[in-house]
């Protein structure tokens, strides 16, 4: 027994001397073999996709490819239409529709299909004017349909119809495509345009086109007919005054017959003011027709947040998102460095959203609405950033983590002033990572950020014409008609009075200037003198008789002549100098001129008993003869022999020639003025007694 177990005693201490033998020999073979842990962490980190690379990997799950930052020009729901356009070219179709600042490499679409690997007619857009295309392989004219499109449509058209116009230039054929083309170059080059401004006519007009629409109805609508209302007016007026007959002359007062006759020109100017306006009303709408200023864009609710999904999805998975469609801003290494620095802040996450920023993303390329909205997506406290990969700008805002209210430095966040492929990216988040690292901690969670949404959707519809600056074009246009009425009616009036004068100088006979004696009037003097001309010629009438009796006793040897001089300055009541006031009524001067005339007849021994009743300033009387003025009984009545030789036709003849007075609105009839002049008819001396008994009572 004692043997057995002293056996057993031996047979176990070989066992353990065994095992630790094997233990050491394999330590040892592990110490020989390398170190894989440590290759790995010497390694360098992978380099990200390129821009090309990435846009063919888009490609390869759909050859039209409409990117999500575009809502507000180019919504992806758009994505179908394109598509059924592509197909319509006949060969295999590859589209892209990027941001305009993403797409402006022309080697773009080479680096593309050299990616994809596969032949045919590459197309690449924006939200612009812009389209590129370049054919692989295929037979399509790419060039010439590039160049029709982009100058035969209009630069304000949507990029829907830019393509449709270039997928129908190339199922035209490349001759046709190259014959259009040739044509558009040569009127580019007649134009001297480089970029086809002008050959074809904006598609839309602005809110600044309708404002000017609106004025110019408004000033239309109410300065046309207010112009046909005064001028229509006013030239019956003048037309009425120049053709007005002697009151006298009338066969009876107008009833009201005459009345109607005589309002109808004017209602018929206030009925064409009026279809004036009414006209202007209702053909305006349809000459200014537009009613959008820009290409109908109605992005849905999943346009609107496709991008904030996309870019949150992608931040739950890692806190640092590259957009697909944009090259790179970071290197392998300052992805890896970025993330460590990310890892190493204690106060909370931060988040960095590579992303291009554009006026039709769903922010209008606004970091503060964008981060707000990125914000809500995700559901997290933490720091926000958007790096625009487009312009290099920089956006910094932060949710609930226990950090002091921060401004972030202007050298981190605004665009570089010496710009890069990178946009200086990793050394600006370097320095934001160590200023946040230095931002004093807060008792409680803080929000440093703006919260702000993204501006509402342009409505693409024009404000009605009759709105805006319809009420200042009403204003405006009534003040321009109503400045060149009273313009015109000053010129008028003004060269009515220069006329006038012009008139009453002609119309006072050359030898009555010198004052000599023995002056009679004309036998044709005027039917309606200006009071201007009365008084000048009573002047010369009554300066001319004083002159007779100054130069000796003609006082004896004429008293009759004496008597009209009387009874003459009894009218004219003439100033100390011997001038004629101008305060005399028209009658008054008329009955000094016939008694001054009178009296220098009778200085020349030719006796006046008469002059002539149709008109005094006809002077002498040759006989009498039966007068039938219109709606007056026949009567004798003295006349000068011109009115006699009138007479013989008929007395309807006498109208032009019958003296009429100037009056307050237009000339009255001699016979009704008030004074001595209307006893004319008694003859010389009855004139004489009516002035002095005139002159007592006055």
């Amino acid at each position: 027994m004692r043997g057995v177990v002293a056996g057993g005693h031996r047979l176990g201490r070989g066992v353990v001397r065994f095992v630790v033998v094997a233990l050491a020999v394999l330590a040892l073979a592990m110490a020989a073999v390398p170190r894989a842990p440590a290759a790995d962490r010497t390694a360098a980190p992978p380099t990200p996709a390129s821009q090309d690379e990435k846009l063919a990997q888009l490609l390869r799950q759909d050859p039209v490819y409409v990117s999500d930052q575009l809502p507000r020009s180019v919504p992806r729901s758009w994505q179908p239409k394109f598509a059924a356009l592509a197909r319509r070219t006949g060969v295999p179709t590859y589209v892209l529709v990027l941001p305009s600042l993403l797409s402006m490499d022309d080697s773009l679409l080479a680096g593309v299909h050299d990616r994809l690997g596969k032949p045919g007619l590459y197309v690449l857009m924006s939200d612009g004017s812009d389209l590129q295309a370049v054919a692989f392989g295929v037979n399509a004219d790419a060039d010439d349909a590039e160049t029709v499109a982009t100058f035969s449509t209009p630069y304000d058209a949507s990029p829907l119809r830019l393509f449709q116009t270039f997928v129908d230039t190339v199922r035209e054929g490349a001759a046709k495509a190259g014959s259009q083309a040739d044509a558009l170059e040569a009127r580019m080059d007649k134009a001297h345009s480089k970029d086809g401004d002008g050959l074809v006519p904006p598609a839309y007009i602005s809110d600044d086109d309708r404002d000017n629409q609106s004025f110019n109805t408004g000033a239309l609508m109410l300065g046309a007919p207010l112009f046909v209302l005064l001028f229509g007016l006013y030239a019956i007026r003048l037309l009425r005054r120049r053709r007005r007959p002697a009151p006298h002359l009338l066969a009876k007062a107008p009833g009201r017959s005459g009345r109607l006759r005589t309002s109808l020109p004017r209602l018929a100017v206030v009925v064409v003011a009026a279809a004036l306006a009414a006209a202007i009303g209702l053909i305006a709408p349809h000459v200014y027709d537009q009613t959008l200023d820009g290409p109908l864009v109605r992005p849905t609710h999943a346009d609107l947040s496709a991008r904030i999904d996309r870019v949150a999805a992608g931040l739950a998975h890692d806190p640092v998102y590259l957009d697909p469609e944009s090259p790179s801003p970071f290197t392998g290494a300052q992805l890896t460095e970025l993330e460590h620095r990310i890892a190493a802040f204690t106060p909370g996450q931060v988040y960095v959203a590579a992303v291009p920023m554009d006026l039709d993303d769903e922010s209008m390329a606004d970091p503060d609405a964008f981060l707000t909205a990125l914000h809500r997506a995700v559901g997290k406290p933490g720091v926000y950033t958007v790096a625009d990969t487009a312009t290099g700008e920089l956006g910094v805002d932060s949710w609930g983590l226990k950090l002091e209210p921060y401004p972030v430095p202007e050298s981190i966040t605004d665009i570089p002033v010496h710009d890069s492929d990178d946009h200086g990216f990793p050394q600006r988040y370097d320095r934001l990572m160590t200023f946040l690292g230095k931002v004093p901690h807060a008792s409680q969670p803080t929000d440093n950020a703006n919260d702000t949404s993204p501006e509402p959707l342009d409505d693409q519809h024009l404000a009605p014409l009759f709105s805006g600056e319809f009420g200042d074009g009403l204003t405006g246009g009534a003040g321009c008609v109503l400045i060149l009425f009273l313009a015109v009616v000053a010129c008028v009036a003004l060269g009515r009075r220069l006329a006038r004068a012009r008139r009453a100088r002609l119309e006072v006979p050359e030898a009555w200037t010198g004052l000599p004696s023995g002056v009679v009037p004309p036998s044709e003097a005027p039917a309606a003198p200006s009071a201007a001309t009365l008084r000048r010629w009573a002047q010369h009438a009554v300066d001319a008789l004083v002159a007779e009796f100054a130069a000796g006793d003609a006082a004896g040897r004429h008293p009759a002549a004496y008597e009209c001089l009387d009874a003459a300055l009894l009218l004219v009541d003439r100033a100390p100098n011997g001038r004629i006031g101008e305060h005399l009524a028209p009658a008054d001067l008329v009955a000094a001129i016939v008694l001054a005339t009178a009296g220098q007849e009778e200085v020349a021994g030719r006796s006046v008993k008469h002059v002539c009743e149709v008109n005094p300033l006809h002077g002498r009387a040759t006989g009498r003869r039966t007068v039938r003025p219109a709606g007056r009984p026949a009567r004798q009545t003295w006349v000068c022999a011109p009115c006699q030789a009138r007479l013989r036709r008929s007395a309807a003849d006498l109208a032009d020639r019958w003296l009429r007075l100037p009056a307050k609105h237009g000339t009255t009839p001699y016979e009704q003025a008030p004074g001595a002049l209307p006893h004319v008819s008694d003859g010389i001396a009855g004139l004489i007694a009516k002035v002095k008994e005139y002159a007592h009572v006055q």
